[in-house]
């Protein structure tokens, strides 16, 4: 039996890879694209901490330029309690206030720094006898 030989010419090429189209961008494009996206995140990032430090530093000054009026308003406010405070006592006391007792004075300033409380005792016990 004869042995079958390949045909004059050889056989026809096998095609064993598909043609397949490409689809979508080149890879390159991709990472174009990419690192435009994180160019602006930082470019973002970069803008918006700046902008922090400067309203930062604008609160501040304003607080600086603040401080003196609010400093005002505080004291006005002392004041105005410390009289609503006097008025208070003297209505409380009306008539009643002891000799040598003077509306607004604390007791240690009335004895030690003035040296009333000793008057006040001394008449107290004048009166006694």
């Amino acid at each position: 039996m004869p042995q079958d030989l390949p045909p004059s010419g050889g056989y026809e090429a096998v095609q064993y890879r598909r043609n397949i189209p490409t689809r979508g961008l080149r890879p390159l494009w991709y990472l174009v694209g990419m690192l435009g996206v994180v160019t602006y995140g930082w470019r973002q990032i970069f803008l918006g901490q700046r902008e922090k430090t400067e309203m930062a530093r604008e609160k501040m000054w304003a607080r600086i330029h603040l401080t003196p009026l609010l400093q005002a308003e505080e004291d006005r406010d002392q004041v105005r309690r410390y009289y609503a405070d006097l008025k208070r006592e003297k209505e409380l006391l009306g008539s009643q206030i002891a000799v040598g007792w003077f509306v607004g004075l604390r007791v240690l300033e009335l004895g030690v720094e003035m040296g009333l409380w000793a008057r006040v005792q001394a008449s107290d016990a004048s009166k006694d006898l």
